[in-house]
């Protein structure tokens, strides 16, 4: 695989970039990656041709030791699709980390308003900037890197251009569905192997939540507390399918079990605040807001902000 001089340009500027978050999020105590937590959960994310082509020149610059595939964009989101081809679950690393993706980055540190929150083992638990999804302005050098990621498209074949810019504009299109199912397939493969592994059951059932197919997540959420009664994020699954359902009872019930696991998990605690409040709880639900830890002040703010309140009871 070739690279042209233009090429290469974009990768130093894009290494640059890369040494910048890295040295704004790099945790003092711990170095991410000793996990592989997020490389479950960005099964579904997009790394943009910028990125792949970086990655391969990496692996080609440094005489690749690992024998890591050097893929096309193209065939990179085919395969990728299900868990990240450079992810060794056995030794729950990432072994392209120096060349690791933006997204992969950022995960843990930067948090949309939408996500979990981090997992129990992430370094980045108590330090995580939370951002709406339409903004990313809390995330530094967000606007360089999405202005290299744009202008490198001009290097690209336009069907690759294409499709990259049909998936980033829609979440759900043609291509964006093949990953998906094809995800299911992987995970499907990944529980036959292991069929005692709850957390896969709880991937599984995230990746048709994600097709919009509820009644096979529900059944995958189940399945993995059933196998393994400690996986939280699958009690927190199940209590949001509840609450969208209108069950603020079931729900409650999920969210409390999810606490027991994880007490400090504040996205639970901040849905079992909104179940309470459905339900007209208030003085529950006042004590329950006490409990949030000054280190979820994100999910304080965000209450704060719902000024009319009685639309949510």
């Amino acid at each position: 695989m070739d690279f042209t001089e233009k090429q290469i340009g974009f990768f130093d500027k894009l290494k640059e970039y890369y040494l910048k978050i890295e040295k704004i999020i790099t945790p003092r105590s711990k170095s991410c990656g000793s996990c592989i937590e997020c490389c479950y959960h960005l099964i579904n994310y997009l790394h943009s041709p910028l990125e792949i082509d970086y990655a391969n020149y990496y692996l080609i610059k440094s005489g690749n030791p690992d024998n890591l595939p050097v893929l096309s964009w193209q065939d990179h989101i085919e395969q990728s699709a299900g868990l990240c081809i450079y992810c060794d679950m056995d030794k729950k690393i990432c072994r392209l980390y120096k060349a690791r993706f933006n997204l992969c980055r950022i995960y843990g540190p930067f948090i949309t308003d939408t996500d979990l929150t981090c997992f129990p083992s992430c370094v980045y638990k108590w330090s995580a900037v939370q951002h709406g999804t339409s903004s990313s302005k809390l995330i530094p050098y967000n606007e360089e890197y999405e202005s290299l990621v744009m202008d490198y498209l001009e290097l690209v074949s336009e069907d690759v251009k294409r499709i990259y810019l049909d998936i980033t504009d829609n979440a759900f299109g043609t291509v964006a569905r093949k990953r998906l199912l094809f995800a299911v397939e992987h995970y499907k493969k990944l529980i036959a192997a292991s069929p005692d592994n709850g957390y896969l059951y709880g991937c599984l059932g995230r990746a048709y939540r994600n097709l919009g197919n509820s009644e096979e997540a529900i059944k995958y959420f189940h399945k993995s507390i059933e196998i393994d009664s400690n996986q939280e994020m699958a009690y927190l699954d199940i209590g949001t399918y509840y609450y969208k359902q209108k069950l603020t009872d079931k729900a409650e019930e999920y969210f409390r079990k999810a606490l027991k696991i994880e007490p400090s998990d504040s996205q639970a605690r901040y849905s079992l605040i909104m179940c309470l409040l459905k339900q007209k709880r208030f003085e529950e639900a006042s004590s329950e807001f006490c409990r949030l830890t000054d280190e979820s002040f994100q999910y304080e703010e965000r209450l704060l902000r719902e000024r009319d309140l009685i639309d949510l009871i």
